[in-house]
């Protein structure tokens, strides 16, 4: 691998650390930054070799030689790449990300392994289909042009030869990075809606017990005089007022046990007071429990 690219491969490490390599487009863009346009056959098997996972499988081993030709033979067999080359880009992953020295070997140019991609790409015929209408065989150089042309999407089905079944252009592995990223898919609109009224707390002491209320409740009134209610549902704990006895308005009368909570329940108007509950008796919100007359 030449060295300039290597140069620019750890200085992408030093400025934006090691994450970097895990995010191909991020790292693709960066790439385009730092080489200035140059570079482009070096940038194109190195994110090959990002979109193989190379850079994770360096990143976590302890085992340097075992991942090396593990690596290596992911690179040539899902990637169709020239084993130079694959070994060439390993070799440039463990350097940067591990600090490990490139092993020493009989060097080959990148034109010269250009040239060995692309005696391997040669021997691969295309075909696509635009529009309902098959086109075909052609070379990969042909398939790159109408790339960039704009002309074969992402989403164009292609055969090759060595492959059983139509794919997406995007399926395959030596064309993937050529294309743009796909388009973030946006949110569905919010939906409508009315604006929430705030809900009041309820207090049962607001209106009895301690305190006087607000607005004062209305008085049942019966045939034999004023009825007492229940304010809330609760058991009846003990009585204050004796049975049969003359109280006043706002005498308490009996505690109401409600939730844990002693409630005082005060008489609406004075006279003779007359229960219509026992100690003990659970009670309804708004069941009559006394009589004053």
């Amino acid at each position: 691998m030449e060295q300039g690219f290597i140069g620019i491969l750890q200085t992408v490490l030093k400025d934006h650390g090691k994450a970097v390599f895990l995010d191909a487009s991020k790292c693709k863009a960066l790439l385009a930054d730092y080489t200035k346009g140059e570079y482009k056959k070096e940038s194109r098997i190195f994110l090959q070799a990002l979109d193989a996972k190379v850079q994770k499988a360096v990143e976590k081993t302890q085992e340097i030689d075992i991942c090396r030709k593990q690596q290596v033979r992911v690179l040539c067999e899902d990637y169709g790449m020239a084993e130079d080359i694959a070994v060439d880009m390993v070799d440039t992953l463990i350097f940067v990300i591990k600090g490990v020295p490139i092993k020493k070997r009989e060097t080959i140019s990148i034109e010269n392994q250009s040239k060995k991609e692309a005696e391997i790409k040669t021997e691969t015929k295309y075909y696509y289909s635009i529009n309902g209408e098959d086109k075909g065989p052609v070379d990969y150089d042909v398939i790159i042009k109408k790339i960039n042309e704009g002309l074969i999407k992402r989403q164009t089905l292609m055969w090759k030869t060595g492959t059983k079944d139509w794919v997406e252009a995007a399926s395959f592995n030596e064309l993937a990075n050529f294309f743009p990223p796909p388009a973030p898919i946006d949110p569905p609109p919010k939906p409508a809606t009315s604006p929430v009224k705030p809900i009041t707390p309820w207090n049962p002491l607001s209106s009895f017990g301690r305190g006087k209320p607000a607005t004062p409740p209305v008085k049942p009134i019966t045939s034999a005089g004023a009825t007492v209610l229940a304010p809330v549902a609760g058991t009846i704990l003990r009585f204050v007022a004796q049975e049969g006895a003359n109280i006043k308005q706002s005498d308490t009368i009996l505690i109401l046990e409600f939730m844990n909570m002693e409630l005082e329940i005060k008489a609406n108007e004075a006279g003779k007071i007359h229960f219509l509950v026992q100690k003990g008796s659970q009670v309804n919100c708004n069941q009559p429990i006394a009589t004053i007359s």
